[in-house]
């Protein structure tokens, strides 16, 4: 007689269960006998998710296609899953998403965004199932959240204060859920930067609209339970409280009391996951690149370097800082540039073709700007960058972060440049 599973009879919504730790997610509450409710924006990725959960663990799993992060979308969802005939025992509210750059000239639409999808709708969703749970003495609640919940983020400050209200919200209700048979867990994991797009990007080709995003490196939860860095399935689907878990870690404490002087820490771990994202999609193709990069300082190629493999797919890169530098390094005299600025779409387009050119990549990425404290002898201020690709996909964008901060600006240029370099494989 086969073993009963612990989740059979029982069914878990995950949101934003279309790509990376959504999917995850999804799959542990599908291996331990879970039905599934899987909602997301993109269809076709979230139809196949379900169709292969049903297929492997012999679950149900319906999808729900549906922008959550919509003004009364979590209602709408509710209303979808009701007149499905289906209830919800457990809610994993995974939909986010993430927007960098600096705050001042930033789009008000895309930091209200956030703050729809990231809190409305994981509150709006937690209060609609929240006392079903409660009268059934048993079920849920795993909120995603973020290791950006632990310190402030300058250059994605509503992101990173989204994440802290979910880490203080899920704390808050771990304690209310003592002694009902409700478990709640929250969980950090640092992101894999699947796209996130950044603010204030000018192209002349398209506007895009900031899309969710999820993404699962080391993780761990906070304050309510521990969880495994790999993804794993728990009991009842979610990690057993702890009544005797410890508080928020004092030196996050501190640093979020007394803020960051600047992010290094943080965003490096951004860069990294942005560049063995590209590199797993260039070495998936055998395909090769070549970077030019100036106010950046180097950090587009210590980036895309720091990926181990990274022989298999990284040609070469140089600081094009000065005009010495263009005619020695790129071979581009005055009279290749001529009519022509640093810190200009244009030029980012040509030092892009150059670096593809010249070590024979398939692609060449670039970037040229201001970094800061103050503007350029052109008239950009600071925080102003122009980033080019060069490959079977070419274009070109300008970045202005509003900030004079150089080296916070440096790690927001080389973050552009890997987005960059991702819709471009992506696409």
């Amino acid at each position: 007689m086969a073993r009963k599973r612990k989740g059979e009879g029982q069914t878990a919504l995950v949101t934003g269960a279309s790509m990376g730790i959504g999917v995850d997610l999804a799959e542990c509450f599908a291996k331990d006998g879970y039905d599934l409710i899987v909602t997301a924006r993109s269809e076709a990725a979230l139809k196949d998710v379900a169709a292969k959960l049903a297929a492997k663990y012999s679950i149900k799993a319906t999808p729900i296609v549906l922008d959550l992060g919509a003004i009364d979308g979590a209602h709408k969802l509710a209303d979808a899953i009701k007149a499905q005939g289906l209830t919800v025992d457990v809610l994993v509210n995974n939909a986010g998403f993430g927007i960098a750059g600096g705050f001042n000239g930033s789009e008000e639409a895309g930091q209200m965004g956030m703050i729809d999808l990231n809190v409305r709708a994981l509150v709006e969703l937690t209060h609609i199932y929240w006392p079903s749970m409660l009268a059934n003495k048993r079920g849920g609640v795993l909120n995603v959240a973020s290791t950006a919940a632990f310190q402030p983020g300058p250059l994605m400050a509503v992101y990173y204060a989204s994440k802290a209200f979910v880490l203080s919200f899920s704390e808050a209700l771990w304690r209310e859920a003592q002694g009902t048979g409700v478990q709640v867990s929250c969980l950090c994991p640092r992101s894999d930067g699947q796209q996130f797009p950044r603010t204030r990007r000018h192209r002349k080709d398209e506007a895009r609209k900031p899309r969710h995003a999820n993404g699962l490196g080391a993780s761990r939860a906070h304050g309510l339970s521990r969880v495994p860095e790999e993804p794993a399935c728990y009991d009842h689907g979610l990690p057993q409280p702890d009544a005797g878990a410890p508080g928020p870690i004092p030196a996050a404490q501190d640093a979020a009391r007394h803020g960051l002087q600047h992010p290094e820490p943080g965003l490096m771990r951004e860069l990294m996951d942005l560049a063995t994202r590209a590199s797993t999609l260039l070495k998936a193709r055998g395909e090769t690149i070549a970077v030019a990069e100036s106010s950046s300082g180097g950090l587009i190629s210590a980036a895309l370097l720091g990926v181990p493999g990274a022989s298999a797919y990284f040609l070469g890169g140089g600081v094009i800082y000065t005009a010495k530098a263009r005619a020695v390094l790129m071979s581009l005299p005055r009279e290749a540039v001529a009519g022509m600025r640093s810190a200009s779409e244009p030029y980012a387009l040509l030092l892009a073709r150059t670096a593809k050119e010249r070590l024979g990549a398939t692609w060449g990425l670039s970037e040229t700007g201001a970094s800061g404290p103050t503007g350029n002898p052109y008239g950009d201020a600071a925080g102003h960058s122009c980033l080019a690709i060069s490959g079977p996909v070419e274009t070109a964008i300008t970045l202005e972060t509003g900030s004079a901060d150089r080296i916070a600006n440096m790690y927001a240029f080389t973050a552009e440049a890997l987005n960059l370099l991702l819709r471009a494989l992506e696409s």
